[in-house]
């Protein structure tokens, strides 16, 4: 029997997100000893700075991961991930019996799964599951979308996550970010944390996601974080682990086409 949401697509797209490549640049740590909370300005400042500025980030065109995911009573299972900027993506998970992907080309989305013997089930995603898919479908990570919108977050906290200082950054819904809550690392300021709380529906009580990103690596320049946590109510549900990154690969849009 197919088991369509064995791995929350949603981790994934966290990667994606989160681990696009930082092209790594040499900047001091934010010393956070008697320091004020810096301004959200100076966080998102930051933030580009260094990740090795705009023209840095702009170059970057193509992205693509694999690895696999380790789900806690279930399996470990390969995947991949393509990007293409602006808002071009694919990624492919290959379960033991069958292979699920999702796609979009920026405008469109899609699901297919494929199982030997059997015809592709491809399906066109449409309402929250296409807007859901298309939100998350740029190249940046979520601070890159929070440019200008200085009002709408701000520096809560010097917290440490997994013994290492951070800083927790709140989210206003209104940035249509989904995240609620980002922690970024004094030293490299890459998101270390994520976290945000949804309801399956009404009468349901919210469900607390954290993502947590760990040992940090460079690949030609390129800063990405190697292993990722999805902890959902406290309890760890699936461990990413990045084998392999590459950077602009030649990619043909149709690729991004079902």
């Amino acid at each position: 029997m197919i088991i369509y949401n064995i791995i929350a697509f949603r981790a994934l797209l966290a990667l994606l997100l989160v681990s696009v490549p930082h092209i790594a640049c040499a900047e001091s740590s934010l010393e956070t000893d008697n320091q004020e909370l810096p301004s959200a300005e100076k966080i998102y400042s930051s933030y580009i700075e260094h990740n090795g500025g705009r023209a840095n980030m702009a170059a970057l065109n193509t992205f693509i991961a694999s690895g696999r995911v380790e789900v806690e009573g279930v399996g470990l299972y390969t995947f991949r991930i393509t990007r293409k900027q602006p808002n071009k993506f694919r990624q492919k998970v290959d379960y033991t019996t069958y292979t699920k992907e999702m796609l979009s080309n920026g405008e469109q989305a899609w699901t297919i799964v494929a199982a030997p013997n059997q015809e592709d089930k491809v399906v066109e995603l449409v309402g929250d599951e296409l807007s859901d898919a298309l939100a998350n479908s740029s190249m940046g990570g979520p601070f890159i979308r929070l440019a200008g919108q200085y009002e709408k977050f701000h520096a809560e906290a010097f917290e440490d996550v997994r013994g290492k200082p951070a800083i927790r950054v709140e989210i206003d819904p209104s940035a249509g970010i989904y995240y609620d809550t980002v922690w970024l690392s004094t030293e490299h300021f890459q998101e270390v944390k994520l976290a945000f709380s949804n309801a399956p529906d009404e009468a349901a009580d919210p469900i607390q996601t954290e993502i947590y990103f760990s040992n940090f690596d460079k690949n030609a320049g390129v800063y990405y974080a190697k292993e990722i946590d999805y902890v959902v109510d406290g309890l760890l549900t699936q461990k990413i682990y990045i084998d392999r990154v590459r950077a602009n690969v030649g990619l043909f849009n149709s690729y991004f086409e079902k």
